[in-house]
């Protein structure tokens, strides 16, 4: 942490889980838009259309479209279409599996900077306001210099 940053090595249990997660995106992003807009949910949870998160200008539109999975929607919710139900139950697990490590490490920040032990006001404080999210682009198909 000296330099900055840390380098996490993942055990080969969630490098898999992560990868089904990653495998799971694709049929989902290339469904049609009102399945995936059927998708939405509250929270900034599921499907998130192009050009709403990393700009408001017209001129230059976010052209990324992403997922999310926050720990405040435990059960899946009644997706009308299986590949967004797929991408929720992966990136869910992804989500149980990465919150320890990301509470770990801020534990672990927390007390080199303040001096003192943390994980244990911060155990399972992430769950609420964490999410995990899928940010999904198509470069070639972005009319602007910037995705975004």
């Amino acid at each position: 942490m000296a330099n900055g940053f840390a380098v996490e090595k993942l055990p080969d249990h969630i490098l898999i889980q992560l990868r089904a997660t990653l495998a799971a995106a694709p049929e989902f992003f290339r469904a049609t838009a009102d399945k995936k807009l059927a998708s939405r949910l509250a929270d900034e949870a599921g499907y998130r259309p192009m050009g709403v998160e990393y700009s408001v200008s017209p001129d230059r539109p976010d052209h990324v479209e992403s997922f999310s999975v926050n720990g405040r929607t435990l059960e899946t919710p009644p997706f009308e279409f299986d590949s967004a139900r797929v991408l929720w139950q992966e990136m869910r697990l992804s989500f149980g599996l990465l919150e320890h490590i990301v509470e770990g490490l801020a534990a672990e920040l927390a007390a080199n900077l303040a001096g003192e032990a943390y994980e244990s006001k911060l155990r399972g404080g992430f769950r609420r306001w964490s999410r995990l999210q899928l940010n999904y682009a198509r470069p070639s198909d972005a009319r602007t210099p910037f995705i975004n």
